[in-house]
């Protein structure tokens, strides 16, 4: 599919097979978990090991480093997506890996290590501590005869299938959507040597495999397949595709003969091409279909962003006539016990020990009343540092995940070790049981993930002050790989010292964390924090749909389709957050004087119409906010995003829905960019009306 519409296609968890060193991993308990056996192919059928017919159902979710960039991570929404407390049944989840940068971030080609340890195998070890399937996807979306593609994809698949080749919960989807040359043998003569390095690796694992003209070319599966055991076939269906007839000449009929996992389908009533459609008019037959062809699926997508969505904003979900949030749920509600693997409903709780390192759940310490605590962020063993210190293995901890960076040599410390670990997410927190009192807390940080300034910056509070305020790492301790302490007093008078970190650009992280008594700290019984709302959430950002309402969105063609009210626009090649252009806005009247474009002729009264915009500040820090103008029998602007902060040192995503309506006829509608209060100069780019 098209995202803004980018094309998103959720790539299969994947799962750690050997442990590490002396990892201690926790129990983690699952709740009405599925049996999770090896899966294969026998005719048009997936098949357990006892030969039950097994039809996987579930979500995709966008590229999973932009689902960290959310306010719910991957992980969150994995969970949420499988909360059968809250109705939800997904029994298998899809991780699309983007290879290259996608809203922020920089995909798996930058650097693969990080993107493995940071994003997906934390994902990955999630669905395997849940009992659940998932798919990895490998995203790309493109043309796929050339080198360039075909050494990624190779490169790609070396790295992923022996990782996961013992780990029946995972599945690999080969190539998201290839495009052209429009013709099945060719694809084949391309792919089938990266299906043939896949099953070098990994002999048991399914694997899932498109065809071009974005996975819609794919019915010659049923007379010339692909070479290979436990391979089945993907197609991805939207509403403007056509109906029944189309459904059946792309993959009905030769499902009769293959097996077929429909790993993108979805509908939102207008809706970037190819998704505009509603839910009596696709959503409800194509699911019948789907249901008469006994294929597995997963639908597209478990997003508030990306098209077409399955929740609002703020995770409210969305249903009715225009969007399939609700309908997704309820089918996976109505299905939830059929063709599962052991032909069985599912299984009772039970506790599940994952391989590998994993997101380890909250855990408290109980320290001495008034005795300093030290906690290697990260860490999994004790460490004692060149002074004699102590420090613990991390502790205390709710939300967020963890990476080791191995020996890396860090400056301005004797202590390398303390910054070689990190607990990182946006947001998580930190609750340390202590007496009542002064203390000093040295927070420790080092940047050993980005390698340029204004790519994280974050804030920690403490006891809701803030002590850290806009920390970008990099910047402040003069480069990557070098240690940088925050020193702050903290009263505490509850407790409990509770220190809560969260970003504003991509993930807040922590190498280390001392908790030093200072004035007479009192004795007062010890408690236990319940961490309130969604843990866990790394970063992600939003896949663009293709039909984009905003004439020049990406800013590449200069001042085209735009106007500045009150204010000078120009095109600037210094500063941008894709691409090679920005628009630079200078001299502003007032707060509201902006960007602007005439969407007049786009808008549809009584419509949802999710829009963004990625600003970066001249200098200062300020707060925006997109709006819409509308002249009809009255004028009126509607608020289209919260406010957003937004600051000098990095682009910031400013994101949100609203509902346009008017009364009367519309003669003019206004998309626009201002700021809360103040005039200060501002780039923008990449601006999307969907």
């Amino acid at each position: 599919m098209f995202h803004h519409l980018k094309l998103r296609f959720v790539p299969l968890c994947f799962l750690i097979i050997a442990l590490v060193g002396s990892v201690t991993l926790l129990p983690i308990p699952v709740a009405r978990a599925i049996n999770t056996p090896w899966l294969s192919t026998q005719g048009r059928f997936i098949k357990d090991p006892s030969g039950n017919t097994v039809i996987l159902r579930g979500v995709s979710l966008v590229d999973v480093s932009v689902a960290n960039s959310r306010t719910r991570n991957a992980v969150t929404q994995t969970n949420m997506a499988t909360d059968n407390a809250n109705g939800w049944y997904a029994r298998v989840v899809r991780f699309p890996v983007y290879p290259n940068a996608i809203d922020g971030q920089p995909g798996w080609i930058a650097n693969p290590d990080a993107y493995y340890n940071n994003h997906l195998n934390p994902a990955i070890q999630n669905c395997v501590a849940r009992q659940i399937y998932c798919i990895i996807d490998w995203h790309y979306i493109a043309d796929y005869n050339n080198s360039t593609i075909d050494t990624s994809t190779r490169n790609f698949w070396t790295y992923i299938a022996p990782k996961y080749a013992n780990t029946p919960n995972v599945i690999f989807e080969l190539y998201n959507e290839p495009i052209n040359p429009d013709n099945w043998s060719t694809w084949k003569t391309w792919a089938q040597p990266w299906v043939n390095i896949i099953r070098a690796a990994a002999p048991n694992n399914l694997i899932l495999i498109g065809g071009p003209r974005w996975s819609q070319n794919v019915a010659e599966a049923a007379t010339n397949p692909f070479t290979g055991s436990n391979l089945a076939y993907v197609a991805h269906i939207y509403p403007q595709h056509g109906g029944q007839s189309v459904w059946d000449s792309w993959f009905g009929n030769s499902s009769a003969t293959v097996p077929y996992f429909i790993t993108e389908w979805g509908w939102q009533n207008g809706g970037g091409v190819p998704t505009s459609g509603t839910t009596s008019g696709f959503g409800s037959p194509f699911s019948a279909y789907l249901d008469s062809k006994g294929v597995s699926w997963t639908a597209w997508v478990h997003d508030v962003s990306w098209q077409p969505v399955m929740f609002d904003a703020n995770w409210n979900l969305l249903g009715g006539e225009n969007f399939m949030g609700q309908f997704t749920k309820d089918f996976l509600f109505n299905r939830r016990n059929d063709n599962l693997p052991g032909g069985a409903t599912a299984t009772p709780t039970r506790t599940n020990t994952p391989v590998g390192p994993t997101n380890t759940p909250t855990r408290t310490n109980t320290p001495t009343p008034g005795g300093t605590i030290r906690v290697e962020s990260g860490g999994t063993a004790n460490f004692t540092d060149t002074s004699g210190n102590v420090w613990a293995a991390d502790n205390s901890f709710s939300g967020g995940s963890t990476a080791d960076r191995g020996a890396i040599a860090i400056a301005n410390t004797t202590n390398d070790r303390i910054y070689q670990t990190e607990r990182y997410g946006n947001p998580f927190s930190y609750a340390f049981n202590v007496a009542n009192g002064t203390y000093t807390v040295n927070l420790h940080f080092a940047e050993t993930f980005f390698t340029s300034s204004g790519q994280r910056v974050f804030s920690v509070t403490a006891e809701g002050t803030t002590i850290v305020s806009n920390l970008d790492i990099f910047a402040a301790a003069g480069g990557a790989n070098t240690a940088l302490i925050r020193t702050a007093n903290v009263t505490v008078n509850d407790g409990q010292l509770n220190l809560n970190f969260t970003a504003s650009v991509n993930n807040a992280l922590v190498n280390g964390i001392e908790i030093i008594p200072g004035s007479g700290p009192t004795a007062t019984p010890t408690r236990t924090n319940t961490p309130i709302g969604p843990t866990n959430t790394p970063t992600r950002t939003n896949t663009p749909v293709s039909s984009n309402l905003l004439t020049n969105g990406g800013i590449e063609s200069g001042t085209t389709g735009w106007t500045c009210n009150n204010c000078t626009g120009t095109s600037d090649t210094t500063q941008f957050h894709s691409g090679t252009h920005s628009l630079s806005i200078t001299g502003r009247a007032a707060a509201w004087a902006g960007p602007e474009q005439n969407v007049t002729s786009q808008m549809t009264n009584g419509r949802n119409y999710p829009t963004e915009v990625w600003v970066k500040l001249a200098s200062g820090t300020a707060s925006a906010r997109i709006k819409i103008k509308l002249v009809a029998s009255t004028t009126t602007y509607i608020t289209m995003t919260p406010d957003i902060a937004v600051n000098a040192t990095g682009w910031t995503r400013v994101s949100g829905t609203g509902t346009v309506s008017w009364s009367g006829t519309l003669t003019q509608a206004v998309w626009y960019v201002e700021t809360a209060t103040g005039t200060t100069s501002f780039y923008m780019d990449d601006a999307v009306l969907n």
